[in-house]
């Protein structure tokens, strides 16, 4: 009986191992998932604010290093660059903090208030978008590139938000990943064309 026990019990390490952590076979590809992803932010991080200071340069800003700024680095070298006005930076300010306000609030309250307080949030950042988008532009211009190529990277992203937010609907899976592409080679094209601009000839 004890000889037949040994032949037939499962030997520890093997699949058939019940008491060992099934946890490690999980945590080690996940653990590696998170470096990779820790790392490209990091190299995305270095190229974005290198690429956004050399056009500040290009545009004569006093302060082009302003682009390594950990939050909103870019997004302040090309407002500078645009020349346009401040107003958008209160709008998303004030839309934000409102919004988060009324979000708050509906804890408390109706459920209502944190639907108005969601859709200030929206409204706010699509309002942000929107003028990124022209800021990018005028930048362009003012190194003497066409400022339609912002147009290239936004155009996928938008076309890929769009099908994701069909597929919600429609509930075809197909398209949330085709928009899920689509809106990825947007975001290469935008690294690409920020690129180009910073390190061609003006």
């Amino acid at each position: 009986m004890d000889l037949l026990f040994l032949q037939t019990a499962p030997i520890a390490g093997t699949p058939l191992d019940l008491g060992g952590n099934p946890l490690s076979s999980i945590l080690g590809p996940l653990i590696g998932i998170f470096i990779f992803f820790i790392l490209a932010a990091i190299v995305l991080y270095i190229y974005l604010s290198i690429a956004y200071s050399k056009i500040g340069s290009k545009v004569g800003l006093s302060n082009p290093g302003i682009a390594w700024m950990p939050q909103g680095g870019p997004i302040a070298v090309i407002f500078e660059s645009s020349k346009m006005h401040w107003w958008p930076f209160l709008v998303l300010t004030l839309g934000l903090v409102l919004g988060y306000i009324l979000m708050m609030l509906s804890i408390v309250g109706s459920a209502i208030i944190g639907v108005i307080g969601s859709i200030v949030m929206i409204v706010t950042i699509i309002i942000f978008a929107i003028m990124s988008v022209i800021w990018h532009w005028k930048t362009y211009e003012a190194i003497g590139k066409p400022g339609w190529w912002i147009l290239i990277s936004v155009a996928p992203v938008v076309i890929g938000y769009v099908l994701i937010f069909v597929s919600a609907f429609t509930k075809i899976l197909a398209l949330a990943g085709i928009g899920m592409i689509i809106a990825f080679l947007g975001v290469i094209a935008h690294l690409v064309m920020i690129g180009i601009a910073a390190w061609s000839k003006q």
